[in-house]
């Protein structure tokens, strides 16, 4: 409360400045849900690459084996909430200009393309993908472990 207002004052904009703003945090927050895995990676394979040297210790494994299972985890808790960010933020714009803006209706506004694959199907085919990295990052630091532990 700035200049000794009770209330702030309320900004109107016109639909075209509205939806340029609507755009503008919504390209920021994508930009930031590709960060997080790309870095994900990146820690992941010096991790494995420290773990699965011939040279290392048995204790050095088994931290680099827990740290490697603690980024999977964290990198997959925070997917997912940047995923429930997106839906909650997706139903608001819906709600916001009355026009639905799902993978349904996207894949009926993209009908010209009915020969290539559909977008609930892209969606879903991401969603795998990045489960199925993370399981797989997820059993190779369980294997640096159970290494450094001495399970095989």
């Amino acid at each position: 409360m700035s200049g000794g207002q009770d209330s702030p004052e309320r900004i109107t904009l016109n639909p075209t400045d509205y939806f340029r703003v609507i755009e503008e945090r919504r390209r920021a927050a994508e930009g930031v849900l590709w960060q997080l895995p790309s870095i994900s990676l990146v820690a992941q394979a010096f991790l494995l690459t420290a773990g699965l040297n011939a040279d290392v210790e048995p204790c050095s494994q088994m931290v680099v084996g827990s740290l490697g299972i603690a980024a999977v985890l964290g990198t997959g808790v925070v997917i997912l909430y940047q995923v429930v960010r997106a839906t909650v933020f997706e139903r608001w714009l819906s709600q916001a200009v009355s026009q639905p803006l799902g993978p349904d209706e996207l894949e009926t506004e993209l009908k010209d393309n009915s020969g290539k694959i559909s977008v609930e199907c892209a969606f879903k085919a991401f969603c795998v993908v990045c489960g199925g990295a993370l399981l797989a990052f997820l059993a190779a630091d369980g294997y640096v472990f159970g290494q450094g532990a001495g399970w095989w």
